[in-house]
């Protein structure tokens, strides 16, 4: 078979043709008359005996038993222009074409190499293969050898010597001992095929791994705090035939999704979250890094205690702990202060009513009507002061806090009528002179329900005179009285000084204080500031 630029000949050779000037047989094929075109640059035939064409502009066109095939594109074969068919030795057809890369057909379909796959340059112009199963396929840039079994891509260019190679196309052919012989411009390349000595791609090297540039022990275990989460991977790819065509792809499982392709030698990765990781870099002297050697490092950084789910499970258990037993406390204080509030109705309740119950009355007018048949001067003013102090009662009561000199003013009042029922037999001295204590507060008409206490309770004639004594020294006010223990007590509820002492809860943390001292009753109140 002879290919041309104007047609294919088919030479028919027979016992005949042994004499050398015996006549031939010729047959001519121009792209009419079934190839598909009159350009053909390459003519090959099978170990099965099928003839391939490789013609410019027709694509692929196949032989068998006088019948031909068209393979375009839409067998998967996207390149019109072949310019070199082979064969490698598992009966794969091998094709070279122009822009396009490297085909390969098994019978089924067309598989594509090119500069992805990590041939150097997408034009081959001729191509063949080894018996060891390579594949030799020379470009603009160089030699480029794929191993057929992996798909792996050796190249060898201008680092290896070889200057940039203008061939004829299918200037290529081998020889008995599988020495692959190239011709170019400039001349002839020898590439002598040594198995044992191909290196088809780099070798990976994690040379260190860093946690905050301090290096670690990578045969350690690979157990990390939350904090320690700064690391930094330095790596290298073994290629001494030509080192500055590496080029790298990372990817940090747990991390990345996707592989990264870098031409650093070194990747950091800062505040990783907690998690498990596993480092992946791998290396190649092309784009090709599917069959590329890879190096790898796996480690783990812990939770903080605070995520975990035991301090996140003691958490909600404690919020609602506290939670039941802030509403339990506001439920009691609440209920407290209901009790104190009712308290003090009945505070003010008993003041009242023990300032207008009958025997109060009854005894207010018949000191009354004495002082009127002896000094009705006298009466006029009695008069005066029983008005003024049931209208201060009315108008003192309903309020929580009152000086201590307005205290003292009511106070006195009731002093002055139960003195004119008493006379001389009840006596009282009060001993506040300092402003500070005279402008403090105390509930009202407190001193008013102790004195009726003391005047309920005691004995007063001449020979048993009952004598209050008022003292405010160091924040407190001092009430004593005498005990003169009636022949026949009076009976009474015994809640108005209970009254006085949780009306006192209800405005201050401070304690009334109340004991018998001797022959005297003694009650301790606090003195307020205003809140």
């Amino acid at each position: 078979w002879i290919s041309g630029l104007n047609r294919t000949t088919h030479c028919i050779l027979t016992e005949a043709n042994n004499p050398v000037n015996s006549r031939l047989g010729f047959n001519n094929f121009s792209g009419s008359s079934g190839i598909g075109s009159s350009y053909v640059y390459d003519i090959f035939i099978d170990s099965r005996g099928r003839v391939w064409f490789a013609t410019d502009g027709a694509g692929l066109i196949m032989m068998n038993q006088g019948a031909t095939h068209r393979f375009s594109e839409k067998e998967g074969l996207k390149s019109n222009v072949i310019y070199s068919v082979t064969e490698d030795s598992f009966g794969n057809i091998w094709m070279a074409t122009w822009n396009q890369g490297l085909y390969r057909y098994d019978g089924h379909q067309f598989d594509n190499y090119s500069v992805p796959e990590g041939l150097s340059d997408p034009s081959v112009t001729a191509c063949t293969t080894t018996p060891g199963g390579k594949l030799i396929a020379v470009t603009k840039k160089g030699i480029d050898i794929l191993d057929v079994r992996t798909g792996k891509f050796t190249n060898y260019g201008r680092e290896s010597g070889i200057l940039p190679i203008q061939s004829n196309l299918n200037a290529i052919t081998m020889d008995s001992s599988h020495n692959v012989w190239i011709g170019t411009d400039t001349g002839i390349i020898e590439y002598k095929h040594r198995e044992e000595n191909l290196i088809s791609a780099p070798a990976m090297l994690l040379d260190k791994v860093s946690m905050f540039l301090n290096a670690i022990d990578t045969g350690a275990a690979h157990v990390f705090e939350h904090f320690q989460n700064n690391f930094t991977f330095t790596f290298t790819g073994l290629y001494f035939t030509g080192p500055e065509k590496v080029k790298y792809q990372y990817l940090l499982e747990g991390y990345n999704k996707e592989w990264t392709q870098t031409n650093d030698q070194k990747i950091n990765f800062p505040e990783l979250p907690p998690g498990t990781y596993r480092f992946r870099v791998r290396s190649s002297a092309n784009d090709n890094f599917l069959h590329a050697a890879e190096a790898n490092f796996g480690f783990k950084i812990l939770s903080p205690f605070w995520v975990k789910w035991w301090f996140i499970a003691g958490m909600i258990l404690s919020i609602l702990l506290f939670l039941f037993l802030f509403v339990r406390a506001r439920d009691k204080r609440l209920r407290r202060l209901a009790d104190l509030q009712k308290e003090k109705i009945e505070f003010e309740f008993e003041t009242l009513k023990s300032q207008v119950n009958p025997h109060f009355l009854f005894n207010s007018f018949n000191t009354l009507i004495d002082v009127i048949e002896e000094e009705p001067r006298l009466a006029i003013e009695y008069v005066e002061q029983l008005s003024a102090f049931y209208r201060n009662m009315l108008t003192y009561r309903s309020r929580d806090l009152i000086t201590l000199q307005e205290e003292l003013k009511l106070f006195e009042t009731y002093l002055f009528l139960q003195q004119k029922r008493f006379g001389n037999s009840l006596r009282f001295r009060i001993q506040v002179a300092d402003s500070k204590y005279l402008n403090a507060f105390l509930p009202p008409l407190t001193l008013q329900l102790l004195g009726e206490n003391a005047v309920k309770h005691n004995a007063i004639s001449r020979e048993t005179p009952l004598e209050l004594n008022i003292i405010a020294k160091d924040g407190e006010l001092i009430i004593a009285n005498n005990i003169n223990p009636k022949l026949k007590p009076e009976r009474g509820e015994g809640i108005g000084l209970q009254n006085i002492v949780n009306r006192y809860k209800l405005l201050t943390n401070q304690e009334v204080k109340y004991h018998v001292m001797g022959n005297e009753f003694v009650v301790i109140l606090p003195l307020l500031k205003e809140q």
